[in-house]
């Protein structure tokens, strides 16, 4: 294990958003910590310090398995919620799209939420959203961009947590997260144009579940929504009790969750944590091209990459019983939606594509595309942009 550590101008406390700081490699390396607990306390230091402490020391660390697995364990319980101190994003590659930064006043106990996001098409043609998941990014987006920018303006943000975005240790409930959305799309109304105006929502893992919840909380806000291999909490909840070969999601879940897995994810090699990550779960190796490597590389190659993207599942785990009972009684999605299912999704199984349509009272289909995986906006783009079209375009 190697050790670096470095000075900062502050720290990252509960609520609070940390500051950017260099990555990983940069200044001196000090003495290696005698164990996992003092490996711990030296990484949680910043987060007992008052917020804006100076000349405070932060631990980041390349570490094995065992070791980060041990050292999370204590961290998880002398810290349960310190955000670490996020890392730059990764630099996002040329493409038909500008590079925006923006701040959402008020989404951080009452600070502003800053996030990175993608911009194309003509500003005064119809909105869409569209919405990542983990472990992607606004760049997953790459291939569909140019197919809706032709005649529409395409607008795709980053997630509170993930590189690109502030990194608050609260704030992953689906609630405050469709809040983070609607803010977005009111903040980058063109100028003269109605801040609430409806927009069309195209939303992937993650994504997805956070578009369910903006439909059900905020109907009159969006033309029509296509989740995308994520299903309407309910119609989950129901298949997760027939079947076992979809319960076995819990077990990717428990793993994500356990103490230390950011670390162990961040210090993967690279080569590993692609073929975990993207090519065990795409239908076609080549839609993740060697030029795309140096982004999803950089992208979570620091804990503090992962620690966000996994405050989601923490959360989940923690509300999960009470999400599909909360769904249910808010009653079923009034807004016109498509569900596009990849038949070799891992995770998800394809019947969750239809029993998520039994949820909507808005006019909804579903299809699932026989040549993708998980990742169906790589996989096949030109499917989904012309089922979009078709459906809800």
């Amino acid at each position: 294990m190697r050790l670096r550590l470095r000075v900062t101008t502050g720290c990252a406390s509960r609520g609070a958003t940390a500051p950017d700081h260099t990555r990983a490699g940069s200044g001196p390396v000090l003495a290696r910590p005698r164990g996992p607990l003092e490996y711990a306390w030296t990484a949680a230091r910043p987060c007992f310090a008052a917020a804006g402490a100076r000349g405070l020391l932060y631990v980041t660390t390349s570490m094995t398995p065992r070791t980060s697995l041990l050292a999370g364990l204590v961290a998880s319980v002398v810290l349960p919620g310190c955000a670490p101190m996020p890392a730059p994003p990764p630099a996002v590659p040329e493409g038909p799209w500008q590079v925006r930064e923006l701040d959402l006043p008020g989404r951080i106990d009452g600070g502003p939420l800053h996030l990175r996001y993608l911009a194309a098409g003509p500003e005064d043609a119809p909105t869409v959203v569209l919405l990542h998941g983990f472990p992607d990014a606004i760049y997953g987006w790459r291939y569909v961009i140019p197919l809706l920018a032709t005649d529409h303006r395409v607008l795709v943000p980053t997630l509170r947590g993930y590189a690109g975005a502030s990194l608050p240790a609260e704030g992953y409930d689906l609630p405050t997260l469709a809040g983070d959305l609607l803010a977005f799309v009111e903040a980058t109304a063109p100028p003269g144009a109605d801040p609430k105006a409806p927009v069309d929502l195209i939303a992937h893992d993650w994504g997805a579940s956070i578009g369910w919840q903006a439909t059900t909380d905020a109907p009159a806000r969006f033309r029509s929504f296509t989740a995308i291999d994520v299903p309407h909490p309910v119609a989950l909840e129901r298949l997760w009790e027939q079947s076992r070969e979809q319960r076995r999601y819990a077990r990717f879940v428990r793993k994500l969750v356990t103490p230390g897995a950011p670390a162990f994810l961040a210090g993967m090699k690279p080569d590993r944590r692609r073929t975990l990550m993207y090519y065990d779960e795409l239908y076609d190796d080549g839609a993740l091209r060697p030029e795309d490597h140096a982004f999803y590389d950089a992208a979570y190659d620091d804990r503090a990459d992962v620690w966000g993207p996994i405050r989601y599942y923490k959360t989940l785990v923690r509300e999960r019983r009470s999400l599909a009972d909360r769904f249910e009684r808010a009653g079923r999605v009034k807004v016109r939606t498509l569900v596009l299912w990849g038949a070799h999704d891992h995770y998800m199984l394809p019947p969750l594509a239809a029993l998520s349509c039994e949820q909507v009272e808005a006019p909804c289909e579903h299809h699932v595309l026989e040549h993708a995986g998980h990742y169906l906006q790589w996989d096949h783009p030109d499917g989904l942009v012309a089922a979009w079209r078709e459906c809800a375009g």
